[in-house]
């Protein structure tokens, strides 16, 4: 059992073309107080309205981290160059529940 993370911008809700990247959990610490919890087939999923800026100070930090222990993640730096290479001013982060059938 887990979550994928993903990351839209509005423009692209607000004119159909649902377009989502991949979002490495560095945005988990939010789940439990800014995003909205919604019933889906059964399951928990998440949804939340972030800014550039907070996400942007989250990447940061995630790549601090990411730098301390030597590591790379390619989900981090496709999230971070879709969000620095937009103009968005805020951003749709979903976190959608799946459950693994190998135990």
């Amino acid at each position: 059992m887990a979550y994928d993370y993903s990351i839209s911008n509005i423009s692209n809700i607000s004119d159909g073309r649902l377009r989502r990247v991949k979002l490495p959990p560095w945005v988990d610490c939010y789940r439990d107080n800014e995003f909205k919890a919604v019933k889906n087939s059964g399951e928990i999923d998440y949804y939340g309205l972030f800014t550039k800026t907070e996400l942007l100070e989250k990447a940061t930090k995630y790549s601090e981290l990411l730098e301390k222990i030597g590591q790379t993640d390619v989900d981090h730096n496709n999230a971070l160059d879709y969000i620095s290479s937009l103009d968005e001013a805020a951003f749709i982060v979903s976190a959608i529940y799946w459950e693994s059938s190998s135990y």
